[in-house]
């Protein structure tokens, strides 16, 4: 009778992919910063009212700060996650 690891690789061997792997250390990453961000909120709410040196808010810079930071891991993700297949035509020769 096979193990139970061994089924659940042969199962479903794209949640053991590199490119999976790789997605869920940026989704840590992301979490990360969200869980600062919502500790602020509910530990620092006066700081996050404050102006910034730019003169908005910090709870505004730190929600816009993670909207661009999501986009720009996604940015990252697509970039390392490039095979072969996607190349161009002329690379590949």
């Amino acid at each position: 009778m096979p193990s139970a690891k061994k089924l659940q690789e042969d199962e479903l061997p794209e949640i053991h992919s590199p490119n999976a792997r790789l997605g869920m250390i940026l989704f840590l990453v992301y979490s990360a910063a969200y869980a600062g961000f919502m500790g602020m909120a509910v530990f620092a709410l006066p700081t996050m009212a404050e102006a910034s040196p730019i003169g908005v808010n910090w709870g505004l810079l730190y929600g816009l700060a993670l909207i661009v930071g999501a986009f720009l891991l996604a940015i990252l993700y697509m970039f390392l996650c490039r095979g072969e297949e996607s190349a161009p035509e002329e690379a590949r020769r």
